[in-house]
């Protein structure tokens, strides 16, 4: 899971964040099984689920999307389960950069702030 920093807060936002980070530890989150990286297994991009259809190519790893069903992951045969969880991984960040920009230009001005930079960072969960 990612998150993106770099928004400037005014006091709304952080007295938000103080609010959100005072709730009861007996609001749990639901944690994803762990991944194996083959076919049939399930993967979410924007909120919708795809099957993971591993393809077997002599190539650089790479992921398509297809059909709005499948995520399609090009790996070598011999790949480990680090190399196609990197080569989700990097995919997965590759779709995120593409979106923020434009999200960035449409939520400023709802929102009052401005962006002055912004990046992607791997979230790790406690």
């Amino acid at each position: 899971m990612f998150i993106v920093s770099g928004v400037s807060l005014d006091n709304r936002d952080k007295a938000l964040i103080r609010t959100t980070s005072n709730r009861p530890s007996s609001i749990s989150q639901e944690r994803q099984s762990q991944r194996e990286y083959v076919s049939g297994e399930s993967h979410y991009l924007w909120g919708h689920r795809y099957l993971l259809n591993v393809i077997n190519h002599n190539g650089a790893g790479k992921v398509e999307v297809r059909n709005k069903k499948y995520l399609d992951l090009y790996v070598r045969d011999s790949s480990t389960n680090e190399q196609r969880e990197r080569t989700l991984t990097e995919w997965y960040r590759e779709q995120i950069k593409a979106r923020i920009p434009d999200l960035i230009v449409k939520c400023q001005p709802i929102m009052g702030v401005t962006v002055n930079e912004w990046d992607i960072k791997v979230m790790r969960t406690k």
